[in-house]
């Protein structure tokens, strides 16, 4: 698999984290308004209030590293397709450079959440109440990391956090670059590899439609599922034919184990009972 191995791996590790960070921190999602908040209790936790705001604030780094890790995931594909150069890219330490881009990606991610969109006074008054009456906590009991992009006046004018806007548009643009480079390559690839499936053995094609899909469906799950990274390996195991067969194999031998110890009785066994 030469290269590609260590970039499923990276992506394993990367969701292995990111569940650990999930379970540590136990972030809850609220909204109220314009208002959208990255909450977390900080009550009777084991670390302080201002190390969980940091690791809120790396929690949601990760999102916007996931596209790009995905993105590194086509290109690789579509130079495997391609036969390209480029290809060489991707061997020994210069494998290092592109795991830069999802990295600086979640940095700069990270950065804009800490300073452009963590506590404020203002988000304190707005929310207090509702979160109160929502989960029965005091604003001094959380932190949070979200937006804040208008709040209505009472004279009718509504009040524009330029704050948030940096950072919405901050994260949109790094949303839109990894989404338009997966597009882009995941089309070509796909081209590429219809092409080379006319002229391939039926196994050969068999796999290489598999390794795709499996991968566009990798890519889609944490789009629309960011917060189940569980699910993340189920494409793989159950769309490549080697591992869905694996499992079904494991599975089965399980579950004909299970059976076999709670079977009944046979009618020869019975006869013994009946006879002791």
């Amino acid at each position: 698999m030469g290269p590609y191995k260590y970039l499923l791996c990276s992506v394993s590790i990367f969701e292995m984290c990111y569940s650990f960070l999930d379970i540590l921190i136990s972030p809850i999602i609220f909204s109220h308004g314009s208002i959208y908040m990255n909450i977390v209790h900080t009550k009777n936790h084991f670390l302080s209030p201002q190390i969980l705001l940091v690791l809120n604030a790396v929690y949601c780094g990760f999102f916007g590293s996931f596209m790009a890790v995905f993105s590194i995931n086509f290109i690789y594909r579509y130079y495997v397709a391609a036969g390209s150069k480029l290809l060489q890219t991707f061997k020994g330490y210069r494998l290092c450079v592109w795991a830069l881009l999802p990295l600086s990606y979640g940095t700069c991610w990270g950065l804009v959440c800490y300073f452009l969109i963590g506590p404020n006074e203002k988000i304190d008054m707005i929310m207090g109440k509702e979160v109160m009456m929502e989960f029965g906590w005091p604003m001094t009991e959380i932190n949070y990391i979200g937006p804040y992009c208008y709040q209505f006046q009472e004279d009718g004018s509504y009040e524009i956090d330029i704050n948030s806007l940096i950072a919405l548009a901050s994260m949109v643009s790094m949303i839109i670059s990894s989404v338009a480079v997966t597009f882009y390559y995941g089309f070509k690839c796909y081209l590429r590899i219809t092409k080379l499936m006319s002229n391939s053995s039926r196994n050969m094609k068999s796999l290489q439609s598999q390794l795709f899909y499996a991968l566009v469906t990798q890519t889609l799950i944490p789009v629309f599922l960011m917060h189940i990274p569980s699910l993340d390996p189920f494409p793989t195991m159950f769309i490549i034919k080697q591992y869905r067969q694996g499992v079904l194999d494991y599975s089965g031998g399980k579950i004909f184990s299970i059976l076999r110890r709670t079977k009944p009785p046979s009618n020869v066994e019975l006869n013994m009972r009946t006879r002791i």
